[in-house]
């Protein structure tokens, strides 16, 4: 996420069949709370779904962020 010719976070998730699997959002401290983390999601999930994965998981931290976006907590 560019700011001033910056880059102030980044995220990282991958493709493995039609599943796409977040791994990590991260956003430097001085740019937290602007909205980034969730625009970053955002971008994943919509390159995720270009690349024809029409499930999304997400790495088990910060479970509260992910369900504030929309993420559904299923058991297994």
């Amino acid at each position: 996420m560019p700011e001033n010719g910056f880059s102030s976070g980044s995220r990282d998730y991958f493709k493995q069949q039609n599943i796409g699997f977040i791994y990590e959002v991260d956003v430097l401290p001085n740019y937290r709370g602007k909205g980034y983390s969730k625009e970053l999601i955002k971008a994943a999930l919509e390159e995720l779904s270009i690349q024809g994965c029409n499930e999304i998981e997400r790495n088990t931290r910060s479970t509260n962020f992910y369900r504030e976006i929309g993420f559904v907590h299923y058991q297994t």
